[in-house]
């Protein structure tokens, strides 16, 4: 008979192993963002609910999960208000009983995420393992993003034609050219990936000197140098400042990191190997300034379109929150109000594509923190911020365990990825930052745990 123990280091590998696969073309999970690693989330969550029953464990391990699963009922809960009592509840072909019930699968993820994340936390014994682990799940979509850069920058698309045929394995994207997307959606999701999971990762754990194991330092180091890179070739405007902002934390926290030759070093290679091919530098420049032209002045889509499109979602966003600020439209149903609160002067481009009647799409908000005040209200970010409150505090927690210490970083710098990269996306489908926010309240759990043993 298998031991529960390693069905459930089995699953554990296969849901970090998976997470790469943000696109895959899986309708079951299709709320999810890495479809494929929901299914091992899932059934450890059934598994570790199943274990906590038969012991007469608590379920709900500590006020961080508390938190969020209170933002999340109270925003369902909310969000059935509006649907039962609201003017309309259809629009081109859609109806909001639909768009909740696809929305409200989403929080899930987070909620799974965080209690697998909690459970393994306090599994841990040996933290060079989880990396290894990690580290193996990027090799498969580095070397793809690394075939890309060949193709596209080296032998002029030679290959782009193998490179797609496996693309299409496992993406319902497409392959651009000039912008390298790995195996996810399109670029922008390559870019989240990077500077949400890999990067904090890899990132942590080689500022931490003497923690881990030499062997896995250097893995980490390589990791981290390939991971900058891609996330470069990604010319993800996004991406790109919110590794700036990481990296001016990182410098900040720990002032030593510019006295290690070696980062300096690092960093040396990153920019002398963009700039072996100059154009690509000056397409990425010239993209990130498009960008902040098209936010601060706000033209109708001259400078950048997907900049002025995102802006306008953004402020038909607030419009509807301002109509509806206790409670919100419901979860999932701020786009179907955008018909009425998009003025005549920004329909243009995705803009009139998607509130175009020949098509059965519901725009959303593109702001993460726009749609909880939108769909949930005060109510729910209230709710929202109390979550993050106890994150927080979990990041400011003295500990001498060195597992902590690590976690703590990766925590921090994916919550500040999430902030930023919240700005374009709107959805809790992505698993990682809810994931280690959970490993690292696990481990912290377990470390009271022990010293309270000792005493």
């Amino acid at each position: 008979m298998i031991r529960a123990s390693r069905i459930i280091n089995i699953l554990w590998i296969l849901l970090i192993v998976l997470i790469p696969f943000t696109s895959f073309p899986f309708k079951f999970f299709s709320t999810a963002v890495s479809p494929i690693s929901a299914i091992p989330l899932t059934l450890l969550t059934i598994i570790f609910l199943f274990i906590a029953l038969r012991n007469h464990q608590e379920i709900i391990v500590n006020k961080l999960n508390l938190a969020f699963i209170l933002f999340a009922l109270i925003t369902v809960i909310n969000s059935l208000i509006p649907i039962i009592f609201s003017d309309f509840s259809s629009w081109k072909g859609q109806n909001k009983t639909e768009e909740f019930a696809k929305s409200t699968l989403t929080i899930l993820i987070p909620i799974f995420s965080l209690y697998v994340g909690s459970k393994i936390g306090e599994r841990i014994e040996d933290i060079n393992k989880l990396i290894n682990i990690i580290f193996i799940s990027f090799l498969l979509p580095m070397i793809f993003g690394f075939l890309q850069i060949l193709n596209s920058y080296i032998l002029a698309g030679a290959i782009s034609d193998p490179l797609f045929r496996i693309f299409t394995l496992v993406s319902q994207g497409y392959l651009n050219v000039s912008r390298i997307s790995l195996l996810t959606l399109e670029p922008s999701w390559a870019a989240n990936l990077l500077v949400s999971f890999y990067i904090p990762i890899f990132f942590s754990v080689y500022s931490s000197h003497n923690i881990l194991q030499e062997k896995v330092r250097k893995k980490v180091a390589f990791g981290l140098l390939s991971s900058i890179i891609l996330l470069l070739f990604t010319k993800s405007a996004g991406g790109i400042f919110t590794f700036m902002v990481m990296l001016i934390f990182m410098i900040l926290k720990n002032k030593r990191m510019f006295k290690n030759y070696k980062f300096i070093f690092l960093l040396f290679i990153v920019f002398s190997l963009l700039l072996f091919y100059p154009g690509a530098f000056i397409e990425i420049y010239d993209r990130i300034l498009r960008v902040l032209n098209t936010i601060f002045t706000r033209t109708n889509g001259v400078a950048d379109g997907s900049a002025a499109v995102r802006s306008t979602y953004w402020l038909a966003g607030l419009d509807v929150f301002k109509s509806h600020p206790i409670i919100g439209v419901g979860w999932g149903n701020s786009g179907f109000y955008f018909k009425e609160v998009i003025p005549d002067s920004r329909i243009y481009g995705e803009v009139a594509f998607y509130l175009n009647e020949s098509n059965n799409i519901i725009p959303n908000a593109k702001n993460i923190h726009i749609r909880i005040l939108a769909e949930s209200g005060i109510i729910g970010a209230v709710l929202f911020f109390t979550f993050i409150f106890f994150t927080v505090k979990l990041l400011i927690k003295k500990n001498s365990d060195n597992k902590v210490i690590i976690l703590q970083k990766i925590t921090a710098l994916s919550l500040i990825s999430w902030f930023m990269e919240g700005f374009s996306l709107d959805t809790f489908g992505f698993l990682y930052p809810w994931l280690q926010i959970g490993l690292l309240s696990g481990v912290i759990k377990k470390s009271v745990s022990r010293v309270n043993y000792k005493k």
